[in-house]
C-alpha cells in the first residue's frame, strides 16, 4: 500500500466515524512530488477533540504515545 493509499484509508475510516481530517506536512509533499521527498508519517489536522480521535484510532487498531499513533 502506498503512502497515498494509506492516508486515504485512514482518512476514510475516520470519516466513517464522523471525524473530518486534512492531510498536511511531509506526506503531502511526498504525494505531490511523486516521492522525490520521502515522508514516513502522516500528519492530519482536525477540529475534533483529541479524546474522540484517540478512541477512533484505538478502534482502528492504532496505539498512541502522546499525540502520536502507531
Amino acid at each position: 500500500m502506498s503512502l497515498k493509499e494509506f492516508a486515504l484509508a485512514v482518512a476514510q475510516a475516520l470519516k466513517e466515524k464522523n471525524i473530518d481530517v486534512v492531510l498536511t506536512g511531509g506526506a503531502v509533499v511526498s504525494i505531490y512530488s511523486e516521492n522525490k521527498y520521502q515522508s514516513k508519517d502522516l500528519d492530519f489536522l482536525s477540529v475534533t477533540d483529541h479524546q474522540t480521535i484517540k478512541k477512533a484510532m484505538h478502534d482502528l487498531g492504532f496505539k498512541n504515545l502522546g499525540k502520536d499513533f502507531w
